[in-house]
């Protein structure tokens, strides 16, 4: 029994893995293709949406997410996969609703990054880090939700360090055996 469940966490991990290596390789492609990017960044987004929001759904289904309600995996899943779809049938039209989206994605992070700095302040742990990374992930979100394609360019390469770096963090995550926190 044991050997199993060590086999299913690590099947589990690789899975995570592959999930954080395509945020990095997002990141990459964002910063080296910048410029070019906002043609592409409709299609490069939801192709990466429905690749992550596949492997989110499978994990999901093999974690059996549906027999509790505090697993999220399979219900964000099926919003990013929808999402994914959305954007792929209106690809020309979609920049806005993908500058947006990933705003508001960030503005999701960065609750998750002041509730993780609030929790180590509390227990006097630091979290300086993460209201840090708090602050300046509001920052940009806010940006990209109110002004999405003034800055479009600047904003795509900043995404890139952006996410290279939170895919560097998650692989330290998951290395040490914590819960994949990106979404």
């Amino acid at each position: 029994l044991i050997r199993l469940e060590g086999r299913d966490n690590m099947k589990k991990q690789i899975w995570d893995y592959i999930s954080t290596i395509l945020i990095i390789i997002n990141g990459i492609i964002c910063i080296i293709y910048h410029e070019e990017m906002i043609g592409w960044l409709p299609s490069i987004c939801a192709i990466v949406l429905l690749i992550k929001g596949t492997i989110k759904m499978i994990e999901g289904i093999k974690e059996k997410d549906y027999a509790s309600l505090e697993e999220k995996k399979l219900e964000r899943s099926i919003v990013i996969i929808a999402v994914a779809i959305a954007i792929l049938i209106q690809r020309e039209n979609a920049l806005v609703v993908v500058v947006i989206f990933w705003g508001l994605s960030g503005l999701n992070k960065s609750a998750n990054y002041l509730n993780e700095a609030l929790y180590y302040f509390s227990k006097k742990k630091g979290g300086f880090l993460p209201l840090i990374k708090t602050i300046i992930e509001f920052t940009l979100s806010i940006l990209l939700i109110f002004d999405p394609l003034g800055k479009a360019t600047e904003h795509i390469l900043i995404l890139g360090f952006e996410l290279i770096i939170e895919g560097m963090f998650e692989m330290i995550s998951i290395h040490n055996g914590k819960e994949e926190i990106m979404d």
